[in-house]
Parts: C-alpha cells; sequence; structure tokens
C-alpha cells in the first residue's frame, strides 16, 4: 500500500443510527465524533428541538415516544392520545379516536378527553352537514332543461 497512514477505519456513526462509515486516522483525529452526512444536525442537537414535541398548525401536540405502539413511523405520537392510553394502561385501538369536549386541541387535560369510535366522533364533527355525492344532486331531478 503506498500510503499505509490513509487506511480507512470502519467507525459506527456518532448519532447513534448505527450505520458504518469509513475515516482515515487523520480524519478521525480532526473529526473525533464521526457522522453520516446530515446526522449531526438530528434529535436533541438541532438547533430547532424543543424538547422532543411540536405543535401543529392545527393547535395539535406531539411528542417523541418512539417506544409508544401508538407512535408513527418517526415516533411522533399525539400528546392527547398519550395521556388517555397513559390512563388507560394501554395502547390506544385503531378503531378508536380521542375527541377534546371543549374543541381546544391544545387542552389535553384528562377531563377534557373521552375515547370514542370513528363513526360517532365523525356524526359529532358533522352534524347538520349534507354533503352531495355529485354535481347532479345538486340540481332538481324533475326539471328538465328546456334548449332554445
Amino acid at each position: 500500500m503506498k500510503y499505509p497512514c490513509l487506511k480507512p477505519i470502519a467507525v459506527q456513526c456518532s448519532c447513534g443510527c448505527g450505520q458504518t462509515i469509513y475515516r482515515d486516522k487523520y480524519m478521525l483525529k480532526r473529526f473525533p465524533k464521526p457522522y453520516v452526512s446530515g446526522h449531526q444536525f438530528r434529535g436533541e442537537l438541532n438547533t430547532n428541538w424543543n424538547n422532543g414535541q411540536y405543535i401543529t398548525s392545527k393547535r395539535l401536540v406531539y411528542l417523541k415516544k418512539p417506544e409508544h405502539p401508538n407512535s408513527d413511523k418517526r415516533g411522533y405520537i399525539r400528546r392527547s392520545v398519550f395521556v388517555m392510553s397513559q390512563q388507560l394502561n394501554r395502547p390506544i385501538k385503531d378503531n378508536e379516536l380521542v375527541h377534546h369536549i371543549n374543541g381546544n386541541p391544545s387542552d389535553d387535560s384528562i377531563e377534557n378527553l373521552v375515547i370514542i369510535s370513528r363513526q360517532k366522533h365523525a356524526s359529532i364533527h358533522h352534524k347538520g352537514l349534507i354533503k352531495p355525492n355529485s354535481l347532479k344532486n345538486l340540481k332538481p331531478r324533475h326539471i328538465k332543461r328546456v334548449l332554445p
């Protein structure tokens, strides 16, 4: 080998993802914590990190709980679902939804939360609304169009 000092060494990414990267010993001396490109800004290292929670434009609060059975593929779970599953000591089932009684999605107190089925939840939020299936339903069918 022409430059034995530049022999690549296999090391793990420092973010904890488990990916293997190859660096020579001089790069490891300059940068003792090697990262895969872009991984140095993940999670708590990111300047926008907010203790593992974020709020959507609809005022829904999400928490970082990757070990919870109801979390999504990114490891986040709605705070209302987390509070209710902690109260029930079980995960929320697929056919169940957590409904906010007062309508405020950022109020996740246990007194404001109730578990209901998806059908009941839809009937609560769409009560009195008539949604036509197509534009034909907007016109009376007994009226015939007269051509000039």
